[in-house]
């Protein structure tokens, strides 16, 4: 990607951060962030093929901004109750700062006509493929939520890993009987 696309990328990030930000995450349309920009709703697309698209890249580039793997390092060194504690700290002081996109990707969850689910991972760490995950720990959604959970590790199936077995899955069941995006 040239300099150039990756200056206007960088635009259309921080355009949405603040938005989203202003907003408290809510009413913030594809055209708003390209006007806030400066460029086309076209362009916008260009760089971002879907809205999820976009609002998962601006979530990693605040984390990248933001410095979140250093905020978490200390967590990660402590051991027993200290790890828990300090997790807890560091993203008890960092929610706040992501609150709005935060808050748009929980509504897009209910309305995502792609039904679309993402495995994340730390850029450059040591899951670079599905495989890889063998043996790890990976976290999902509420258990009745499709895109929270039923797909991801439905995903998994279809590829030859099986969870619980091949790798263990850590639920985080907040908002159970909540969400939009029932089938059945």
């Amino acid at each position: 990607m040239s300099s150039e696309n990756l200056e206007t990328r960088e635009k259309i990030m921080r355009a949405t951060w603040k938005l989203l930000e202003e907003s408290g995450g809510s009413g913030v349309r594809m055209s708003d962030i390209a006007k806030a920009a400066g460029i086309s709703r076209q362009a916008v697309y260009l760089h971002f093929l879907t809205r999820a698209d976009l609002l998962t890249g601006t979530a990693r580039y605040m984390d990248e901004v933001r410095n979140i793997d250093e905020r978490l390092a200390a967590s990660r060194k402590a051991k027993g109750t200290d790890r828990l504690d300090l997790w807890v700290e560091a993203w008890g002081n960092y929610i706040p700062e992501i609150h709005g996109v935060g808050r748009a990707l929980i509504a897009m969850r209910d309305t995502d006509r792609d039904r679309a689910s993402y495995i994340v991972v730390k850029k450059g760490g040591p899951i670079d493929e599905l495989e890889a995950l063998r043996g790890e720990t990976m976290a999902v959604g509420a258990e009745d939520s499709p895109q929270a959970t039923l797909i991801p590790l439905g995903f998994l199936l279809r590829h030859g890993l099986r969870p619980e077995r091949d790798l263990h899955v850590r639920r985080f069941d907040v908002l159970v009987g909540k969400h939009g995006d029932h089938v059945g």
